[in-house]
């Protein structure tokens, strides 16, 4: 039997011991290691995914790549996924990256530097009449993880480096967009996107689709009216087919529509710019409403 002095001293023992062993625990609790971290591959863990870019033809095409051993610069995991599909002989896509032995990288705030052997540059690996687009193959894929930044070759043993194929390499080489071919299901999705937000209404998320130049041009409430003209024209109809074609500015698509369709063909345009593929207020299909509509909005 516990007498009247019992309850407080227990609740002050049990408040010590509760005190005690959260000073414990917070003592030995294991932080993070110090940089750099180990992010090896453990089971259940996340592989990272990287678009790596590969010269086809005259334009470049990416495929996405897994890596297994990730590092702390997301540069570093880049490069890791670029040579990886460089060196893979099973697919179509050899021979149509950069071969590089990479000895160093260094990361500065507004340039990425790769300190590399000459032998990688041989002409004997690449198609020299388009060089620059294997160059852009490995430039676009860093920079697609570190935007805005430029890249720097620094050629083992040399002072100054060469000019290679008509390219001087002591340039700074800066991602470009222009040589990016957006495969036909990116075009496909993004133009099915549109129409299918005019069709449900969501005309706010089919006005951001437009692209930014337009959208100086065209106000929201512009847009509004042609959305809604368009969808009464397609009321519970959808694609049946596309056709893409490239020009020389991005894109065009063909969309067909149900042969009973009031409008059965039609032709739009689209622009990538970056990784986002918007649609243009210049299409045939939508100066055909512009017309129909009396012309109210005046093209720029």
């Amino acid at each position: 039997m516990i007498n009247k002095y019992g309850y407080p001293i227990l609740i002050t023992l049990l408040c010590v011991l509760i005190i005690a062993n959260t000073i414990f625990l917070a003592n030995n609790a294991s932080g993070p290691p110090d940089a750099p971290y180990d992010m090896g591959p453990r089971p259940g863990d996340f592989f990272p995914s990287f678009k790596v870019y590969y010269v086809e033809g005259e334009e470049l095409h990416s495929v996405q790549r897994l890596i297994r051993t990730v590092r702390r610069s997301p540069v570093l995991n880049a490069l890791a996924a670029y040579n990886l599909v460089a060196e893979e002989t099973l697919y179509d896509r050899y021979g149509k990256l950069m071969l590089l032995d990479i000895l160093d990288v260094y990361e500065g705030e507004k340039t990425i530097f790769l300190r590399a052997r000459p032998e990688g540059f041989e002409a004997i690996r690449y198609n020299t009449e388009n060089f620059y687009l294997y160059i852009m193959s490995l430039v676009n894929t860093l920079t697609e993880v570190a935007p805005g930044k430029r890249v720097a070759f620094l050629f083992e043993d040399m002072v100054e480096n060469p000019v290679l194929y008509s390219i001087d390499m002591n340039r700074l080489f800066e991602r470009d967009e222009s040589v990016i071919l957006h495969s036909e299901e990116e075009v496909y999705a993004a133009l099915e996107l549109f129409l299918r937000a005019i069709d449900r209404q969501n005309t706010n998320i089919a006005y951001k689709k437009i692209s930014p130049e337009d959208q100086v041009y065209y106000s929201y409430s512009d847009f509004f009216a042609y959305a809604r003209m368009y969808r009464n024209l397609h009321s519970n109809e959808l694609p049946v087919d596309y056709r893409m074609s490239r020009t020389e500015g991005g894109y065009s698509v063909t969309v067909y529509y149900p042969e009973t369709s009031a409008s059965p063909m039609e032709v739009w345009h689209l622009e990538g710019i970056g990784d986002t593929i918007y649609v243009l207020m210049d299409s045939e299909a939508f100066e055909q409403f512009i017309e129909e509509m009396g012309g109210s909005q005046a093209s720029p």
